[in-house]
């Protein structure tokens, strides 16, 4: 039985916290988010008592020129720089003021709602695929595109890393005070685990026991696997 009354920060790759099992190893947190925050209201997005963040790294290669359709496997590029078969790079893509990237993600059935409108004009597409090959400028990919690629949202291609990768936390039973939920937005803070900005990471194995939020990941934390 091991007591924690704060958050437990990981920012570094190649970390295994690991129990003896879900009926052996038992983690008690003796204090809430809002408890631990002096009594305001708990933080609510980003954050956990086993904190696994990092940050998605990378630079930009180059423009996308032509168009392609969602389900097709090929980027027509301005360059190709150092990529090569193997690698993983991200598309990234811009919702002009015209709004018509965030119309397409919603099949074309109207605009974004009003909580939604400070997309327009903003980058919201980042997505990670392999290089399955490359032709002169074509990029072939290892999975289909899930969305249309099209000049006017500023199509790029970028290198893919991260800055923390291969954190474990398994075999283990996590419990929080017994609060009585109160509701949306208004929580006493009891959240478990969180990955954000991580790759390669896992959580496995584990009984979270009273929490307002269980296992939590950020758009930008891929190829992590909660079992």
């Amino acid at each position: 039985h091991y007591n924690i009354s704060n958050i437990l920060d990981i920012r570094k790759s190649n970390i295994v916290i690991r129990g003896a099992g879900e009926d052996k190893t038992f983690i008690h947190v003796t204090r809430t988010m809002k408890e631990i925050n002096g009594g305001k209201a708990a933080p609510y997005g980003w954050i956990a008592f086993f904190n696994v963040t990092g940050s998605r790294q990378g630079t930009r290669v180059s423009r996308v020129l032509k168009p392609s359709l969602r389900g097709e496997h090929v980027l027509h590029t301005s360059g190709i720089g150092a990529l090569k078969p193997g690698n993983l790079i991200r598309l990234r893509m811009r919702n002009p003021e015209s709004n018509t990237l965030g119309q397409h993600i919603y099949g074309n059935q109207g605009a974004l709602n009003a909580e939604r409108q400070q997309w327009y004009g903003r980058q919201m597409f980042d997505w990670v695929a392999r290089v399955q090959n490359i032709q002169g400028l074509d990029i072939f990919l290892n999975r289909s595109l899930r969305l249309d690629v099209r000049p006017e949202w500023t199509p790029e291609i970028w290198t893919y890393g991260v800055s923390v990768q291969e954190v474990g936390l398994e075999h283990f039973t996590l419990e929080f005070p017994d609060k009585q939920y109160a509701g949306h937005h208004k929580e006493e803070g009891c959240y478990g685990i969180f990955f954000g900005g991580v790759s390669n990471s896992w959580a496995r194995n584990i009984t979270i026991i009273d929490c307002d939020r269980g296992v939590e990941c950020n758009n930008a934390a891929l190829f992590n696997t909660i079992q």
